[in-house]
């Protein structure tokens, strides 16, 4: 896995931030995007959990502009 996308909000007793926690567990440099429709709360929750690279791309989103970030953080990561 090179990139993990999620929301924030998820059902089932899971989150995102518990998700993305998981994953650092197993990837610790796997970048991280997250899609949320509250991007600033995320923004000041997740950099005071997570210690890697993440990136938060609000809702609603065109997935011209879905591409271009996770492109970025791929590029990003593999280089």
């Amino acid at each position: 896995i090179d990139l993990l996308f999620t929301d924030v909000v998820m059902p089932n007793g899971i989150d995102g931030f518990q998700l993305a926690k998981a994953a650092a567990t197993i990837r610790r440099e796997m970048p991280i995007v997250f899609t949320t429709g509250h991007a600033e709360v995320a923004l000041k929750e997740l950099k005071k959990d997570l210690s890697q690279k993440i990136k938060v791309i609000g809702k609603p989103y065109r997935i011209g502009d879905l591409k271009n970030v996770i492109g970025q953080e791929l590029a990003a990561y593999k280089a």
